[in-house]
């Protein structure tokens, strides 16, 4: 029997790769999920790889602790820093959550930033990615935080774009189909990988695992020599520590561990 919260999901790994899959939060049923009451759910990791879930912009939720916190003031948006934590949106500050009461946080703001309504992402070596549109012109930006350099802009657009990720030093953005390269030095947009289908929503990224990509329908890896797709799966959240990937389905709030995932763009290939 097919489990229910494999219908409509496939992943395909290549035999004797040594790259493997095992579920770190088992699905929830859908009586469970309408139990909940869960909207807007967003993923993060924390140090030694905490699984941190937030819905709603109100609720955070520590799954491997096991502990909630409600915050007193609402969030926009949650990704983890690697060896830090969650850090949050709220209004136009980046910020966290400082515990103060029993299950209850304050948003501590830590910085303005420079773009009206940002996301953000998870980058690698502590680095986090912020985008949004410009105050000056409402031109798409994305800036980036860490490596010891504060807050900085590394691409401006005039298009959509919809993620980003890297790790401060090399830097990737998804604008429609596309998936390109930063360079740091002039702030050119440089395409690495042109999806035949789909917009990209989804990027992650290490310097030990390489570039990933999800679609509104899928999930795979791009290499020098093209892309392999994995994952058919409704709009998949990504974020990348080393050689690993974590894989977000929130359709059934299942979270998978890919392990050695880094080893699937040796099997990209150009369609």
């Amino acid at each position: 029997m097919t489990p229910a919260w494999l219908l409509g999901v496939s992943l395909i790994l290549p035999q004797g790769s040594g790259i493997a899959a095992r579920v770190v939060v088992p699905p929830a049923g859908s009586a469970a999920i309408e139990k909940m009451g869960w909207s807007d759910v967003r993923f993060a990791l924390g140090p030694g790889d905490a699984v941190w879930f937030s819905h709603d912009g109100e609720e955070a939720s520590n799954f491997t602790k096991g502990y909630r916190l409600k915050a007193r003031t609402p969030f926009n948006d949650m990704a983890g820093v690697s060896g830090v934590g969650p850090m949050f949106v709220s209004g136009g500050d980046l910020g966290f959550l400082a515990v103060d009461a029993p299950a209850s946080a304050a948003f501590q703001p830590v910085t303005a930033l420079p773009v009206t309504a940002p996301r953000l992402f998870s980058g690698d070596a502590g680095t986090l990615y912020i985008v949004g549109r410009g105050k000056d012109g409402g031109r798409w930006e994305v800036w980036v935080l860490g490596r010891g350099r504060g807050l900085r802009k590394v691409l401006t657009s005039t298009e959509r774009i919809a993620a980003a990720a890297g790790d401060g030093r090399t830097s990737y953005a998804a604008v429609g189909r596309l998936v390109g390269r930063v360079d740091e030095g002039s702030g050119a947009f440089k395409g690495v990988f042109l999806h035949p289908g789909e917009d990209v929503l989804s990027l992650a990224f290490s310097e030990a695992g390489g570039l990933f990509y999800a679609t509104a329908s899928g999930a795979g890896a791009a290499g020098t020599d093209g892309s392999v797709e994995f994952l058919r799966a409704p709009r998949a959240g990504l974020v990348a520590r080393g050689t690993d990937l974590f894989v977000f389905l929130p359709d059934s709030l299942t979270l998978l561990r890919i392990e050695g995932a880094g080893k699937l763009r040796t099997y990209a290939r150009n369609p």
